[in-house]
């Protein structure tokens, strides 16, 4: 037998339909969704049974009650409504299958309940719970990880509604707040009528966010939203948003509800993975550490709703009580008449049934209590550990960072003794263009390095007399450009090239080639090259003069991982577009 389901998923939401719906429309299009889950669970033979279990035609004409359905698998699809009006006040449906693995040990459970409530909006319960057989004897099962049922995503289907939690309205996909919005955000994460998280995940330059936010959202669907800010909104939120509360470029934040900003220590109930946590621990386990606990608090929330055909059977008994007891009140009122035995048999068990109510209502009371405290204990625990990771993966990332502070002094020491020797061997100037490159080469080893065919490249130039021009142009390379690549903030290519010309005198950087130039696949291959088992994109560029007698052209390929500039060409103007005009 199956008699002890454990909740795995829980979640209440409001449908609100739009101006120009209605609240018939609405209630039919999330019965279309269900029906559709229901398809794709049963198979494509399931049509007239999902038709008759559901007493509808094309969901035009239902007729009330309930039915089940039992299959050859032990699958069970149960609906019951309540109300004479259309459509009803209640409806639910229970869908029960085995477990896909263990489909002899455990059982699943999904209860969809829909309340239409008096301001035309609907309200939704989804219950997803399982039950491992009684008899059950082997090896301890390990409780499944929570996951968003699929059937929320079916829900969240509707054109003609908004899905929402208190003011916060639920979709599928990431919200997007931009510059002039940070003002409104923070308006929206002290609304005390927010009833969900809020998980933020701030972008960095150039439009790159630290996690699929996307997917994020997707396992996040009736939980919470997702809202992504771009870099460029890092000024306003200093405005807008206390120092504590804000989400800095590559960091993401995860904004619990009831914030409140005045109360002291309430920040660190709003985990924060830092960019460098992020990039150190990756975005897959920052994921696994907060998308689990998230799932899990919206289990804990909403103690009492409707989900289940029973529930929908309580709320009948209860409707057909309060009638009797109208119905007694009328004789007490003179308008009717019971004998002595009924009357008092009827107060016996309207004593009994306040007892039981006044009972009912108090353990209600103490376990929305407890299920608050389970709550609160559940965020507290999860920012404790958040604190923890934090602190782990600093830890980490001081010894990454000591480990590479030891090899870059290992680096510097060679780096400096390559070039002491570089410069104790010169017994004069450089005068050609090929001496300048070997020069180069030696005092900045670990920065700038020349592929055979840069040399090849040198040797052939037509400005051999360009010796003192070509030498500030590698300085410009190792001294200038290198250290804005490998020791400063990551920026985008307008801003470096912005900072390389601040010295650069007659050199100038550009990142790409022109647009026609790029659409030629001959005039690209000249810009590609392989060095060291490394595919160089060479686009990248320094530029002297266009006079075609006295300019050089240095392409090169910044290599990340490396901490290095490759040369790839150093010497004439590389066919474009516009020479092939010519």
């Amino acid at each position: 037998m199956f008699t002890e389901y454990t909740t795995h998923y829980k979640s209440v939401f409001i449908i609100q339909p739009h101006t120009l719906s209605s609240q018939q429309t609405a209630w039919e299009g999330a019965l279309g969704n269900i029906y559709g889950w229901l398809r794709q669970n049963l198979g494509k033979h399931s049509k007239a049974l999902l038709e008759e279990l559901f007493h509808i035609n094309s969901f035009l004409a239902p007729s009330l009650g309930g039915k089940q359905w039992m299959g050859s698998n032990s699958t069970i699809i149960k609906t019951q409504s309540a109300g004479e009006e259309y459509p009803p006040k209640l409806w639910s449906c229970r869908y029960e299958h085995p477990d896909r693995d263990l489909p002899q040990d455990r059982r699943w459970r999904t209860d969809i309940g829909i309340e239409c409530l008096p301001d035309s909006c609907l309200r939704v319960g989804v219950r997803l719970s399982h039950c491992l057989r009684d008899e059950y004897m082997g090896a301890p099962l390990v409780s499944p990880e929570p996951t968003v049922p699929l059937i929320i995503k079916y829900l969240m289907k509707g054109g003609d509604w908004d899905v929402r939690l208190g003011s916060l309205r639920l979709t599928p996909t990431p919200h997007f707040y931009g510059e002039g919005q940070i003002k409104q955000l923070w308006q929206l994460l002290q609304d005390p009528q927010r009833e969900a998280p809020v998980v933020v995940v701030t972008g960095k330059p150039g439009a790159r966010y630290p996690i699929d936010t996307a997917k994020l959202s997707e396992q996040l669907t009736g939980v919470a939203a997702v809202i992504c800010l771009p870099y460029e909104t890092k000024q306003e939120q200093t405005l807008y948003i206390p120092k504590a509360y804000q989400c800095y470029p590559g960091s993401i934040r995860v904004y619990q509800r009831g914030l409140d900003s005045i109360r002291k220590g309430d920040a660190v109930r709003h985990r924060y993975f830092s960019a460098p946590t992020i990039d150190a621990e990756g975005a897959k386990q920052i994921s696994q550490w907060f998308v689990p606990s998230l799932i899990r608090q919206a289990t804990l929330a909403h103690p009492r709703a409707l989900f289940s055909p029973d529930d929908v059977e309580d709320a009948q008994r209860t409707a057909r009580l309060n009638f009797l007891r109208s119905q007694v009140e009328e004789v007490r009122n003179g308008t009717a008449q019971l004998n002595a035995d009924t009357q008092e048999f009827y107060e016996l068990l309207e004593k009994e049934n306040i007892r039981l109510e006044q009972e009912t209502r108090k353990l209600d009371l103490e376990n929305k209590q407890l299920q608050e405290d389970v709550l609160n204990a559940d965020i507290a625990k999860e920012s404790a550990l958040s604190a923890a990771h934090e602190e782990v993966s600093k830890a980490r990332r001081d010894k990454i960072y000591s480990s590479t502070e030891a090899k870059s002094l290992r680096r510097i020491n060679g780096e400096l003794a390559s070039a002491s020797a570089a410069v104790n061997s010169l017994s004069e100037l450089p005068r050609t263009l090929i001496d300048v490159v070997k020069l180069a080469g030696n005092l900045w080893p670990s920065r700038i390095v020349f592929t055979p065919r840069a040399l090849t490249s040198v040797e052939s130039a037509t400005y051999q007399s360009g010796v003192d021009e070509l030498w500030f142009g590698l300085y410009l390379l190792a001294q200038k450009l290198w250290p804005l690549y490998f020791e400063q903030p990551p920026q985008v290519p307008q801003d470096l090239e912005l900072a390389f010309h601040a010295d650069a005198n007659s050199w100038t950087l550009t990142h790409s080639e022109g647009s026609e130039t790029r659409k030629s696949a001959k005039l690209i291959k000249h810009r590609e090259d392989e060095f060291e088992g490394i595919n160089l994109d060479l686009e990248p560029h320094l530029k002297f003069s266009n006079n075609p007698k006295k300019l050089f052209r240095i392409h090169f390929h910044r290599d990340n991982e490396g901490r290095r500039i490759i040369i790839g060409h150093c010497g004439d103007h590389l066919p474009t577009a516009g020479t092939h005009r010519q």
